[in-house]
């Protein structure tokens, strides 16, 4: 059986997660500026359906 590791080392999985990690905390940051100095701005979705991250 193929394992995620057998895929890619370790080290990338962490760099993969932590990168994704703090991608979501600065679009959160970022939509909290706008929202709070009242620009009007719609999170993005995927392909109109649904919120890009949860």
């Amino acid at each position: 059986m193929i394992t995620p590791l057998d895929i890619l080392s370790l080290e990338t999985w962490i760099l993969i997660l932590t990168s994704f990690i703090l991608v979501r905390i600065y679009i959160h940051k970022k939509w909290q500026v706008l929202k709070n100095i009242n620009i009007p701005h719609d999170p993005p979705t995927i392909l109109g359906v649904g919120n890009m991250m949860g």
